[in-house]
């Protein structure tokens, strides 16, 4: 019988060992992200120490004159639609939001101009009547003034890149606000500085250039005092 160290039996034992092949380890899963792309963005920590710095107003309150004709008034009262009615004595405005802008189709001021004058020089169909017409400039806000067919008198006023901002309309009955008004005022009134008249389009009598401001103003003049 051969006889077999016993050192040579462990190295071959620990040599077997280390050829076979391992079992394959387990993959652990992988963990699910969130996705947030649509979820809330988190509350923010709150800082350590108030600011001492109070919150800058980002430009002038673009309602700011229709809020001192209400200031002034002496009633006011809301209907629907976010539409207000200011009055003085028996003077009254309704004053309204310009729905076109939400829809993006209010009037340029280009195109506003070219077809009033595309409409008054036309002889045959729709005849404009033109008691009178003219473009204004404000600052930086050009107007253009309207008054004819069929007691139509318009005041429309544009921003500089052409966007109509505000529209005042006057009839000869009480038309606006749900009968309570023969003033209307549709959207924001711009403040700027001296108005200047700078084309008269139609119309033998010159018409008063007003700031946008004083234009309304006009339509309120407080009541007159008792022995006035």
């Amino acid at each position: 019988m051969r006889v077999v160290p016993i050192g040579l039996v462990l190295v071959a034992a620990a040599a077997a060992a280390c050829s076979e092949t391992p079992p394959p380890r387990a993959t652990p899963p992988t963990p699910r992200v969130a996705d947030t792309s649509t979820a809330p963005s988190a509350a923010p920590l709150p800082s350590a120490a108030p600011s001492a710095t109070p919150p800058v107003a980002k430009g002038p309150d673009p309602n700011a004159v229709i809020k001192r004709f209400r200031a002034a008034a002496e009633r006011t009262e809301e209907l629907s639609d976010d539409r207000t009615v200011v009055c003085n004595g028996e003077a009254c405005v309704c004053f309204a939001p310009l729905t076109c802008t939400a829809t993006g189709d209010c009037v340029k001021y280009d195109a506003n101009l070219a077809g009033f004058k595309e409409a008054l020089a036309r002889k045959q169909g729709r005849i404009v009547t033109c008691e009178s017409a003219s473009v204004s400039s404000c600052g930086e806000f050009r107007g253009f003034d309207f008054n004819g067919d069929i007691h139509r008198h318009e005041l429309r006023w544009f921003a500089e890149d052409g966007t109509l901002v505000a529209q005042r309309n006057v009839t000869d009955y009480p038309e606006y606000c749900d009968g309570k008004a023969r003033v209307r005022v549709l959207g924001r009134l711009p403040e700027c500085g001296e108005a200047q008249l700078s084309e008269t389009l139609c119309g033998d009598k010159p018409q008063a250039v007003r700031t946008p401001e004083d234009d309304v103003g006009r339509f309120l003049k407080p009541p007159a005092a008792p022995g006035d």
